[in-house]
């Protein structure tokens, strides 16, 4: 089957920034050239300064149905991951789901933030099932996330969940008719924020699963301490005492580790 031409359309309105995989025709499968396409967004996202939020969709009916190195003699699998890339930003990502995340799809929806579906959406892991096993996070994400029965579960018999059970079950947090506009909705509300509180409240809850709750709570009072003196922060203290919304810095942002970005260009890319 021809490849596209664009398998990953990426696109930066406002402030946020939309990743969307365009191969409807295969199932949106995670293929060499969507896999170097995914990884370049990703990249283009950390450049960009006035970027406060992402969202990870697809041309439906699917999401992605899974990666295409299960059928591969000799899988490179350092150049086919997208999770880890996805996982690794200091933003806060929504993923906008539909149709079938299966497999490696499925480990590409874990590692965002956030998981909007649509009543049709099935999820599964089946790659053990065929003979492969996941490469991308999944055995990690599933069981931190869905807990380790239903991890085990998933991965040892290829078991599929309907959105319902999957909402149930923790792996998706709100099912809506139409995920891509909610996702839009959600992110933009989140953009609002302070970046650098957006970013830090991401950082502690992710290490909330690997620190004893003595730990957890000495990195949220050290990030706490960071924000202190920050534009974001004194903007939301003025906002308070004067009765207003706050109103954010908007074209300049601070990494968690502390590095001052450079100001976006004015077309947003």
């Amino acid at each position: 089957m021809p490849v596209p031409e664009r398998p990953v359309l990426f696109s930066v309105r406002d402030t946020v920034a939309v990743i969307t995989l365009s191969s409807p025709e295969t199932g949106n499968q995670i293929e060499p050239a969507l896999a170097k396409a995914f990884r370049e967004a990703c990249e283009a996202i950390a450049d960009d300064a006035g970027v406060r939020a992402v969202i990870v969709c697809s041309i439906p009916p699917d999401f992605c149905i899974g990666g295409c190195l299960v059928k591969s003699a000799a899988p490179d699998f350092e150049s086919a991951r997208v999770a880890g890339p996805l996982a690794q930003m200091t933003l806060p990502v929504i993923a906008a789901l539909s149709g079938t995340v299966a497999d490696q799809g499925l480990e590409l929806a874990l590692a965002a933030d956030i998981r909007i579906a649509s009543p049709d959406t099935r999820l599964a892991m089946r790659q053990v099932v065929n003979g492969a096993f996941p490469f991308d996070g999944g055995t990690q994400r599933l069981t931190r996330i869905a807990g380790p029965a239903l991890a085990t579960e998933m991965l040892l018999t290829g078991r599929e969940l309907s959105a319902d059970e999957a909402y149930s079950r923790g792996l998706i947090s709100e099912i809506s008719p139409d995920p891509r506009a909610r996702a839009e909705q959600i992110a933009r509300d989140i953009a609002r924020h302070g970046v650098l509180a957006s970013a830090y409240t991401k950082k502690a809850v992710l290490a909330a699963s690997d620190m004893t709750f003595e730990e957890g709570a000495h990195l949220e009072a050290d990030l706490s301490f960071l924000l202190h003196g920050e534009e974001e922060r004194e903007e939301g203290l003025a906002a308070f005492r004067e009765g207003r919304s706050p109103r954010m810095p908007a074209r300049r942002r601070r990494t968690p580790a502390g590095d001052q970005s450079s100001p976006a260009s004015e077309d947003g890319s």
